[in-house]
Order: structure tokens, then C-alpha cells, then sequence
């Protein structure tokens, strides 16, 4: 009896955990904006959702329940000061480097730095196949895939206490030597931000992307690719790009630490003299994705090519550039690799640009439908 007695307590006990997270989120309101994370949390998503998009609606719903879990900043802040008290270190998430430097450990990051996550037999000739056929769907216009290198590339320094330690060619680095055989341009200007970063920060210490200068040099990429294949276009000269103080860096890394309220990181604040910006900004809400929005951004050099760009984050720091060099810039997420190549049916664009960040090869590329 007292066994029975025992078991119902500890039933209930269970329930009430349970449950009590749950009565918390819809009793009470949430933040709109987390501070760890450094970004805006995901709207509760509209009823007009359902008969606009209602294939989008769960997602967006799911997405809403994991950003407002009840209790969830508590708890949050009790993980940290747990593995603080403990001294435990989430490498599932993110790392510490040298010098104050932060390093994500995101989608086997840490591992394809350090040799450790190679293509298997096959794979890397399965994603030429499948970029071969988002080429053939580009209306036989310019095509170009840019890697955005994971930082761990660009500031190995920094990771002293985590080694390559195998010879193996990285997933970057075989794609990079298979290229030509596949026919397909590809660019990862990991020499490039390299030899830029001796003369300023190319990448974010405390964030995952790169910096406004680091951007530039993707940007190069972009354009000399282009540019080899006959489009005529006028680019952004580094004489051109202008320091202006200094402003507070992102620091997206510190929120998968669990680390409250971090002290802030100052960088320079670059520009470009004399920028013609762009004149309208339309949204493709067809092919909007989680918290990315699909956009159009259309310049007053009506004469320039047009340009589509499948891409993640770190796009948003080329888009200064790509909108002084183009008179529209589309945006559509590729969706960690899974592209909808049905934007490209009305060939109502002059090039198309795949932009992945290297960690992301270590997803198949495949295609949305």
C-alpha cells in the first residue's frame, strides 16, 4: 500500500513538471526578443496562415511553441549557472577558442575542421549531380556556387586545443578539387579572407558570420565567377570601401553557451562611399522559410543584370554589395540545402548564385518541393 502510495506521488510530481511549463506559456506573455540569443523570437503565427499557407502553419507554430516554452529564460539561466558551477562546456553547440574567440560546434562544424567528417563514397559526386541540375534549371544563364567558409577555416589559430587531426581532404576542399570535373564554378575564398585578415577582421569574434570585410571578399568571388562566364558588370572597388568608427558586434554564440548579458564586442564599421543603395524592396512571400524572408531588392541601375540568389545568413552582409552591382537582387533561402528551384521557371533573371556556408555540406543537397 505504502509502495501504491509512493508511486501516485511520484506520478503526480511527474505531471506536474510536465505540465507546469506548458500552463506558464499560455497563462502568461512571453518576450519578444531573446537577449542570450541575441534575436527576435518567433511570432505566434496569424489564422490567415492557415488558408494563405497552410502547409507553412505547423512549422510556424512549432517554431513559436520551442521560442516561448514557459519558464524558459528561468531555466535558461539555471542551465548556465549549472555548467558554470560545474565547469562543463556544451561542445555540442559551441567552443571556446583562443583569445576570447567562439566557435560554433553546429552541424559537425568542429569536426569538419578537423578532418574528421569526409564525404562518404559517392556523396560528393551525388551534390554535383544535384548542382548540375540546379544549373540546367537557370534558363542556361551564368551559375555560380559561392562556400562561405566556417570561421574555423579562415581563424584556425584560434583553435589551438582542437587540431585537425586527421589528412583527410575536408568537404570544402573535395568539392573545391572536383569542381572542374563536374563543370560547375565553384568559389570559397577561404586564401582570399586570409590575406584580408591580416589587415582587419574578417569574420565576428563572438558571432558565427563574417564581418562587412569579410563579406567584400565573398562578394569578389561572386562577381570574377560571373564575370569569367560573359556578364558584363560594374563592381564595387576596394577603394571604394570606407572605415567609419566602430559599431557592436552581433554575438549569436554566446546564447548556445548560455551565456546572460555577455560584454559587448566593438568592430569596425565599414561602408561603401558614394552607394546607390536600391530603390524598392518587395517581399516573394511564396517562398518565405521559417524566420527567413523571400525579397526582391530593386536598384536605380535599371540597365545591370538581374540576379537570383539561393543563399542562408550569410547573405545578408553581401547584399550591399550584390545591389551596387545588380539592378535586382532576389533572395530565397535554400532551406539548409534543399533549394526550390521554382523560382527559376520564369528565367526573369540574368545569373543565379547558390551561397552555402561550409558547414551546411555536411546536409545532401536535394530540392524542395
Amino acid at each position: 500500500m505504502r509502495r501504491f502510495t509512493y508511486n501516485r506521488i511520484a506520478a503526480a510530481l511527474f505531471l506536474a513538471l510536465l505540465f507546469t511549463p506548458l500552463c506558464v506559456q499560455l497563462f502568461s506573455r512571453s518576450a519578444s526578443i531573446s537577449m542570450a540569443e541575441r534575436r527576435a523570437l518567433a511570432p505566434f503565427p496569424s489564422l490567415d496562415d492557415v488558408y494563405t499557407a497552410p502547409l507553412s502553419f505547423p512549422d510556424k507554430l512549432s517554431r513559436w511553441m520551442e521560442d516561448h516554452m514557459g519558464l524558459r529564460g528561468a531555466l535558461t539561466k539555471l542551465y548556465s549557472k549549472l555548467r558554470d558551477e560545474l565547469h562543463l562546456e556544451d561542445r555540442r553547440f559551441a567552443v571556446r577558442g583562443d583569445d576570447g574567440w567562439l566557435f560554433l560546434a553546429l552541424d559537425q562544424a568542429l569536426l569538419s575542421h578537423q578532418g574528421l567528417n569526409p564525404f562518404a563514397p559517392g556523396e560528393a559526386e551525388s551534390w554535383f549531380e544535384n548542382a548540375k541540375r540546379m544549373r540546367d534549371a537557370s534558363c542556361g544563364k551564368p551559375f555560380t556556387i559561392l562556400i562561405a567558409p566556417d570561421k574555423h577555416t579562415v581563424y584556425a589559430e584560434k583553435l589551438s586545443h582542437y587540431p585537425r587531426r586527421s589528412g583527410r581532404a575536408t568537404r570544402l576542399e573535395t568539392l573545391s578539387a572536383m569542381a572542374p570535373e563536374f563543370g560547375i564554378a565553384v568559389s570559397a575564398p577561404v586564401e582570399a579572407l586570409r590575406r584580408a585578415k591580416q589587415d582587419t577582421q574578417v569574420y565576428y569574434r563572438t558571432n558565427s558570420h563574417w564581418t562587412f570585410r569579410g563579406a567584400y571578399e565573398g562578394y569578389r568571388a561572386i562577381v570574377a565567377s560571373l564575370k569569367q562566364q560573359g556578364l558584363n558588370l560594374e563592381t564595387v572597388d576596394p577603394s571604394q570601401l570606407e572605415q567609419n568608427g566602430e559599431h557592436e558586434a552581433p554575438q549569436d554564440i554566446y546564447g548556445l553557451l548560455g551565456v546572460e548579458n555577455p560584454p559587448p564586442e566593438l568592430t569596425p564599421n565599414w561602408r561603401i562611399q558614394n552607394a546607390t543603395g536600391f530603390i524598392r524592396e518587395d517581399r516573394l512571400e511564396d517562398y518565405d522559410w521559417r524566420s527567413f524572408e523571400a525579397k526582391r531588392w530593386t536598384s536605380s541601375k535599371g540597365d545591370a543584370p538581374r540576379l537570383i540568389v539561393f543563399g542562408d545568413s550569410f547573405f545578408n552582409a553581401l547584399r550591399p554589395f550584390l545591389t551596387e552591382s545588380f539592378s535586382s537582387v532576389a533572395f530565397v533561402h535554400h532551406r539548409m540545402g534543399e533549394p526550390p528551384l521554382s523560382i527559376l521557371q520564369s528565367c526573369d533573371y540574368d545569373a543565379v548564385v547558390f551561397e552555402i556556408v561550409e558547414r551546411q555540406l555536411s546536409y545532401p543537397l536535394v530540392f524542395a518541393p
